[in-house]
């Protein structure tokens, strides 16, 4: 993971923790499915995080 993601990460982490939100939630999922290089038919095997 480079300096970039990495950053990315902090900013949506300290978010979470300073004010729960779903998108930001969702947000992070996606660059977890993104670091991974998941496929979208993996993406959809896998699904999003059932958040309520």
């Amino acid at each position: 993971m480079d300096n970039a993601v990495d950053d990315e990460f902090r900013v949506l982490v300290e978010q979470m923790q300073t004010q729960w939100d779903k998108e930001t939630a969702i947000r992070i999922d996606q660059k977890i499915f993104d670091l991974y290089g998941l496929t979208e038919e993996e993406r959809n095997t896998i699904g999003f995080i059932k958040i309520q």
